[in-house]
């Protein structure tokens, strides 16, 4: 009695009223005050039957309530089930979608977010496949995911995206974020902020540099430079120290796995000229890229001594294998089971500046998909082939 319209609360018979809220297994009976008081249902919720535990919330699945899931598997993807950890999403300006938070399938953990649009989903997969297949292990592991819903939306409806999460997987020897290492912060003051090192007036190399001669007391070079290259191979400039995972390894120093590439694929559209440029590695400049939030190259906030001055890093650059020949038709078909051929078709239209001519007459979305599949591929291989070529020059200035 009294509820205001669109007010959730569930009653458990053991006597756990909404004040209290519901921390058992029992059976709970939750009202479902979803727009206004013609719009409300009672549900039988029981945490056991995944039909009763979401409903949709403002187009979006939502969970009926949050306090006795712990244990519950909310997500699926092609061959994992993800149980419930914990609800929440940590860093970040988005609140990761509803059912974000931290998961666990069998002994790995994930954290499992969405974001508010479908291009960071698809760079995030495309990104991790594309490192791991040249450098295994550099990149987090990352999967797509559904939740465990029979209500989840088919791919080809408009918005079916939003019922599509991310699983990040955390590595198993993880020790910390980079940026929150308790060396790091006491080098930066207590804590680092990459906001504060977007201009050449302040840059964090210079703190690293000082803090940590090559290196030494943070993390192991190579696996560092690695993860950096692999970055701006990927045309990602969100590469600062909060981006990077620091594993234990069998050396004296962590070592560095990269992740987070929503940002990823950054390509030109008018700074630099894109015709001329996206086939290269813009290690160069420190602004670059489309994507305007994500323009500051964060490879500058790094010791040039450890990067582009390094004969190190440039012979790792020089030493990177070929993509092979079958990871396109693997990312796509990956895709293609979550996202519709039109969601992918503007992604790389929009994030890869490919199949621009198109934009005004696309004709049938599955073949001009595999056309500009082609054209990504192709442009991906030149990035590398360049940034090869480039390392060469490079060794040559640095000899």
């Amino acid at each position: 009695q009294g509820l205001a319209p669109g007010s959730n609360w569930c009653a458990c018979v053991c006597g756990n009223y909404p004040a209290m809220g519901c921390r058992c297994p029992h059976r709970c009976w939750c009202y479902d005050g979803i727009e206004d008081e013609s719009d409300t249902e009672f549900i039988e919720f029981d945490p056991s039957e995944p039909e009763t535990i979401f409903h949709r919330k403002s187009g979006e699945i939502a969970p009926r309530q949050k306090t006795c899931l712990k244990g519950v598997v909310l997500f699926g993807g092609q061959n994992t089930a993800w149980q419930l950890e914990k609800f929440g999403k940590e860093g970040g300006l988005s609140s990761g979608g509803p059912l974000a938070g931290t998961y666990t399938c069998g002994q790995q953990r994930a954290t499992i977010k969405r974001d508010n649009s479908y291009q960071p989903q698809i760079a995030e997969v495309l990104a991790s496949r594309l490192i791991n297949s040249i450098l295994p292990g550099r990149a987090a592991h990352v999967e797509l995911v559904r939740p465990a819903w029979s209500k989840v939306r088919p791919k080809e409806e408009d918005g079916a995206w939003k019922d599509v999460y991310l699983a990040s997987y955390h590595h198993l020897k993880f020790l910390d974020i980079m940026s929150e290492a308790s060396a790091v912060k006491e080098a930066f003051g207590g804590n680092f902020n990459p906001v504060k090192y977007v201009t050449p007036m302040l840059r964090a190399g210079r703190i690293l540099e000082s803090n940590f001669p090559e290196g030494r007391g943070l993390c192991d070079m190579q696996s560092l430079q690695q993860a950096l290259i692999c970055d701006l191979l990927m045309a990602n400039n969100d590469m600062h120290l909060g981006n990077m995972v620091l594993t234990a390894s069998s050396g004296a120093e962590p070592e560095v796995q990269a992740f987070d590439f929503g940002a990823a694929f950054n390509m030109e559209d008018g700074l630099i000229d894109a015709r001329n440029n996206n086939h290269r590695v813009a290690f160069m400049f420190n602004y670059r890229g489309a994507i305007k939030s994500e323009m500051v190259n964060q490879l500058a906030n790094y010791p040039v001594c450890w990067t582009l001055e390094n004969v190190a890093f440039w012979r790792q650059v020089a030493m990177l294998p070929d993509f092979p020949p079958d990871i396109w038709p693997r990312m796509f078909n990956e895709l293609r089971i979550f996202f519709s051929d039109e969601v992918l078709v503007k992604f790389l239209q929009k994030r890869m500046k490919v199949g621009l001519l198109s934009l005004s007459r696309p004709g049938p979305m599955d073949k001009l998909l595999e056309i500009l599949i082609q054209q990504f591929a192709v442009l991906m291989q030149q990035r590398l082939q360049n940034f090869r070529i480039d390392a060469l020059e490079m060794l040559h200035q640095l000899s």
